[in-house]
């Protein structure tokens, strides 16, 4: 039991140490692939975890393995003065947009063949699984047929014409706080608390910040009538 507690505690301290290190992008792509090493291990050995957020986990791992670690505010970059490279970082953003996209357009998909989802019964059972543990129960908000019915669809549409409403500048926003707020539901009414923020990072990281960033590069070359 001790030799087997000295395993746990090593490992944990090893996936926490090389976390923070991705996070300050210090060796950042050593640290990338150790986490995915850990997370790799961690999914396979806990049941708990094994519900959609791993494969998204091991996703986004992945595709932060091939953006280069001297970009922006990195360690990598103040101790190694290194330059990175804008257009290969739009690259691996423009194809990890477009997986994202796929994902939720066929998630969308799934749910609107089946008649489960367009009943609302889909989402009837997810509210009232016993093992979740949910921060509010639905049935303080509403216990009618409608009110299933309502988000079941409007859960279909948002995930279905993702790939489009995500990818004009018009409706960007608008899907992308749909988006969130539907993942925020899942946090606070199933309890899937990590699912909830891995989506919602990935989220405001793909279709979020990258347009913030332009659109302040775009305002600072007009200051300067570059």
């Amino acid at each position: 039991p001790e030799c087997s507690e000295i395993v746990n505690y090593s490992f944990i301290s090893l996936y926490f140490l090389f976390l923070i290190f991705t996070i300050i992008g210090f060796f950042t792509r050593t640290s990338v692939l150790l986490v995915l090493f850990f997370t790799l291990i961690l999914n396979n050995s806990l049941e708990l975890y094994i519900y959609g957020v791993d494969l998204f986990l091991i996703i986004s791992l992945f595709y932060l393995l091939l953006v280069p670690s001297n970009y922006l505010w990195s360690v990598d970059k103040r101790l190694f003065k290194l330059n990175s490279n804008p257009q290969f970082i739009n690259l691996i953003l423009k194809i990890f947009q477009v997986h994202l996209c796929i994902a939720y357009f066929f998630g969308g998909f799934d749910k609107l063949l089946g008649i489960n989802w367009r009943n609302g019964e889909s989402l009837w059972k997810a509210l009232h699984l016993v093992e979740c543990p949910n921060l509010i129960n639905v049935e303080q908000i509403s216990t009618s047929q409608s009110f299933y019915l309502t988000m079941g669809w409007a859960t279909i549409i948002l995930e279905l014409l993702y790939p489009v409403m995500a990818n004009f500048k018009f409706s960007r926003k608008y899907w992308i706080v749909g988006i969130i707020s539907m993942h925020l539901f899942i946090g606070i009414f199933l309890g899937l608390f990590f699912f909830a923020l891995v989506m919602i990072i990935l989220n405001i990281t793909l279709f979020v910040m990258p347009y913030i960033k332009h659109k302040t590069e775009d305002d600072t070359a007009k200051a300067y009538k570059i």
